[in-house]
């Protein structure tokens, strides 16, 4: 059972002329059911907010690739990767959920920006546009709805790897005027704002904005 060493040989690449390596997808890796387990790097998920947060007795859910990589052991983690069905989940999670917190990741846009294909991003990004605006008629003046990016991948740079630019941080609260938060220095800032909104303890890095932003619940 499984792929065979051939298939490994087979699946063989070379690419810019000086990068060699397995394609995963060639490799037949992906027909046997296999799964990915991340083993992580030695982070201590007791001082991340997921896990502040449900052993404080507050809803969490993770949806798409960060369901994969960030511990959450007392709430709901659902893996996925198609935009629409990652942005659908959110939805239906929000209408279940009477207050909790949600994180979603929409990891279409970085394997376009690895794959250097800027319609395929383009075509991804209008899927979660799509997907968002179906959420905001249903937040009310209590949520608050963060859209950011872990790091630039820019899809026309002419290599595969991450770029290195300011991502976006947009921020929506029901009611709230256009505000001024600065450059943050750490993504961290939204966990621990996560966790101050909340009242809970306050993870390991990071520093809150939730006063900058209309405050706690």
């Amino acid at each position: 059972t499984g792929n065979t060493m051939l298939d490994l040989y087979n699946a063989e690449e070379i690419r810019e002329g000086k990068y060699i390596g397995i394609a995963s997808a060639k490799s037949k890796s992906y027909d046997q059911g296999y799964q990915c387990l991340h083993l992580g790097y030695g982070v201590d998920k007791e001082v991340q907010a997921p896990t502040i947060l449900t052993k404080s007795g507050i809803p969490c859910t993770l949806i798409g690739k960060v369901a994969d990589i960030v511990a959450n052991d007392l709430g709901k983690s659902i893996s996925c990767v198609p935009t629409p069905e990652v942005m659908g989940i959110t939805l239906n999670s929000i209408l279940e959920m009477e207050q909790g917190f949600i994180c979603t990741n929409v990891q279409e846009t970085d394997l376009a920006g690895h794959a250097q294909n800027a319609a395929r991003y383009v075509e991804v990004l209008k899927q979660a546009d799509t997907g968002l605006a179906k959420i905001l008629p249903h937040l009310t003046e209590n949520d608050i709805l963060i859209v950011q990016a872990d790091h630039g991948n820019d899809p026309n740079i002419g290599h595969s790897k991450h770029t290195r630019e300011c991502v976006p941080l947009l921020i929506y609260r029901k009611g709230l005027e256009g505000v001024q938060i600065g450059i943050r220095k750490t993504m961290s800032d939204m966990g621990a704002s996560c966790c101050d909104y909340f009242n809970v303890e306050a993870p390991q890095n990071g520093e809150s904005f939730i006063e900058l932003i209309g405050g706690k619940n």
